[in-house]
């Protein structure tokens, strides 16, 4: 199910941007990271690490704004 969606992810990422290998995709989601931030004893907060442009373009064209909040359990 992973090799197949990995070549999903390939086959949009070339349909819109430009070609990116299997393992390139693998590195630059693999980046992204849950970073969890608190505050007090009361308050926290999970983000995602900050994107590069090329992580961003990969956010922004598989959605993963959409879906964020399952993400992040927020």
């Amino acid at each position: 199910m992973a090799l197949m969606l990995i070549r999903v992810m390939e086959i949009l990422t070339a349909q819109v941007a430009r070609t990116m290998s299997p393992v390139v995709l693998k590195e630059e989601l693999s980046d992204l990271k849950e970073i969890l931030m608190i505050y007090d004893t009361q308050t926290a907060e999970i983000q995602i690490s900050r994107r590069s442009s090329i992580q961003q373009r990969l956010w922004d064209l598989f959605d993963l704004g959409s879906v964020e909040k399952q993400l992040t359990g927020h």
